[in-house]
């Protein structure tokens, strides 16, 4: 199920017994599938992406009901419907908190994505000032797709955006529903040289967080 106008998110965000997959909007508990009707899941993905903060009752109107005046009784039949799925009812929320005369605010605790989750997840701040670089990437991805498959290599200075740029190809891509593949070295000093090509030519399963694994070699050459 689409989450419509919401940003596009490939994260489940996981946060005690439960599993949110933005992308589906699925609620899971202990990996059983809890029902749950689309608006009170764009509900749950606007609150835990603007966890930290309570999300006024205006911003969830326009989210969730862009130009379309809603009733007091509808909105708090969201509300209800999200508690009852994440069995938050009573007057102590562990989930989903009310600010009397303010709003919303999510306080779960997330758990940590995977580096690939991670690398996935939409960026907080806009993509400004390589538009131009961005579409030459993605004509080179089109082309990839349609049979002409090549290597890209994006250099420059530190800072200058390259892994931003990176990341903005993933998502494009994975969006695409391409297979996403990445690699890098661990802490600088302890990887062997070139140490992402192997990474990205390892076969899927071996892909999880680089970093939680052990190196192939001694980092001393041993």
């Amino acid at each position: 199920m689409s989450m419509g106008a919401f940003p596009a998110d490939a994260a489940t965000y996981r946060f005690g017994p439960y599993s949110f997959a933005a992308a589906e909007a699925e609620l899971r508990r202990d990996e059983t599938l809890v029902p749950l009707a689309p608006k009170p899941a764009q509900l749950l993905h606007l609150l835990i992406r603007n966890r930290g903060r309570t999300v006024s009752r205006e911003e969830i109107l326009a989210a969730l009901w862009p130009g379309i005046r809603v009733s007091e009784a509808a909105f708090n039949s969201v509300v209800r419907d999200l508690r009852r799925a994440l069995s938050d009812r009573g007057r102590e929320s562990k989930l989903v908190s009310t600010s009397r005369g303010r709003g919303l605010r999510f306080l779960g605790e997330l758990a940590p994505q995977p580096a690939a989750m991670r690398l996935l997840a939409p960026p907080t701040d806009p993509y400004v000032g390589r538009e131009h670089f961005l579409g030459s990437l993605y004509d080179a991805f089109d082309a990839a797709r349609a049979g002409a498959g090549r290597v890209v290599l994006v250099g420059g200075e530190a800072g200058v955006g390259k892994t931003r740029t990176a990341k903005q190809l993933a998502i494009h891509a994975h969006g695409l529903a391409a297979s996403v593949h990445y690699g890098r070295c661990w802490r600088p000093g302890f990887a062997p040289p070139f140490r992402p090509t192997p990474e990205v030519t390892r076969p899927p399963r071996f892909l999880d967080d680089p970093c939680a694994r052990a190196p192939l070699s001694d980092p001393d050459g041993a």
